[in-house]
């Protein structure tokens, strides 16, 4: 096997092996995102999957997947609704319009990257190219958005999987557990709804950047301010 195939199949099996950690939406909030890592402190063989939205309204997009990167094969990243804005803003200028919309925030995106497009590495281009839309664990499923309650996973829409809100979810026809991002908890507590668990808890609004122990079931927590916590969260 190549150095590189060996390191494809590292990345697509190394969560069977070990329990992954689940970091929710990142927002370009770097500083928080290298507390979180610090706090969990996770081996070079414990598996990390991020659910998307790296980008816009934070300040430093930049950084956030530089450091995304730099974490290897153990890092699984899935895509985010914000991320395909990035992307299609790229070629589309009717998009790009509406991606600087103070309401979606590609602004601060911009801005981390000198003001233009044209300043985005090519790694970071394919960063977001590679992300996926799923993962699937033994006993949870990871997306963005969520899932259509009667649809098996891998018949599910981009629409669904990118874009469903938390207030719409239910339990999926797997039996599994969703982790899923993308509806922002403003109060900053992750919730529980219809077996799915909504990790989104307001990064950038001066909420936390929040993961789950999926072993532990474990929630850690960091804010703007580097304060931290961490306590058990039954998804029974």
């Amino acid at each position: 096997m190549s150095p590189t195939a060996s390191k494809t199949f590292l990345k697509d099996n190394l969560s069977h092996f070990l329990m992954p950690l689940v970091i929710g939406d990142i927002h370009g909030c770097h500083r928080q995102l290298n507390d979180l890592l610090a706090l969990l402190s996770p081996s070079s063989n414990t598996p990390i999957i991020t659910l998307g939205d790296y980008i816009d309204r934070g300040p430093d997009t930049k950084g956030v997947i530089d450091t995304l990167i730099a974490l290897g094969p153990q890092l699984i990243h899935l895509k985010g609704n914000h991320d395909v804005f990035m992307e299609q803003a790229r070629t589309d200028s009717a998009m790009y319009d509406f991606w600087l919309q103070p309401m979606v925030g590609g602004q601060e995106t911009l801005d981390a990257y000198g003001g233009h497009l044209d300043n985005v590495p090519d790694a970071h281009w394919q960063f977001l190219a590679s992300a996926k839309l799923y993962h699937e664990l033994d006993d949870f499923i990871c997306v963005h958005g969520g899932l259509d309650p009667k649809v098996p996973l891998a018949q599910q829409s981009p629409e669904v999987l990118l874009n469903l809100r938390f207030q719409h979810a239910k339990k999926h026809c797997s039996g599994k557990t969703i982790i899923c991002g993308h509806t922002r908890q403003i109060d900053g507590k992750p919730k529980l709804r219809r077996n799915t668990l909504c990790i989104d808890t307001n990064v950038f609004g001066g909420g936390y950047l929040t993961a789950f122990d999926t072993q532990q079931h474990i929630i850690y927590q960091v804010d703007e301010n580097s304060q931290c916590q961490q306590f058990p969260f039954s998804i029974s």
